[in-house]
């Protein structure tokens, strides 16, 4: 049976998938996180919001990037995963 995952840890993966992704959208960030498209459209806009994301001018497609604070606090996640030894229940 799957766990639920808590809001930073889905947080920590969209910032994470628009990190590594090439041309990360919603829906491929949407793939990479595992959350239907609704709900991961939510979290991107409030990311947008927190100064975690930006948004990419790219033609057609709207392209996700972390700010340097997006990547400030992934960072300081994965510390805090390594700290308390919880990355098995986190799927890292």
């Amino acid at each position: 049976m799957r766990q639920r995952r808590d809001s930073l840890v889905i947080m920590a993966k969209v910032v994470e998938a628009a990190a590594v992704l090439d041309k990360p959208t919603i829906t491929r960030i949407q793939y990479y996180v595992g959350l239907p498209f609704s709900r991961t459209r939510e979290y991107v806009n409030y990311l947008l919001k927190l100064g975690l994301l930006r948004e990419i001018d790219s033609g057609r497609l709207r392209i996700f990037r972390p700010t340097e604070r997006g990547l400030a606090f992934l960072s300081e996640f994965r510390k805090l995963v390594k700290m308390l030894g919880i990355g098995e229940y986190l799927g890292e």
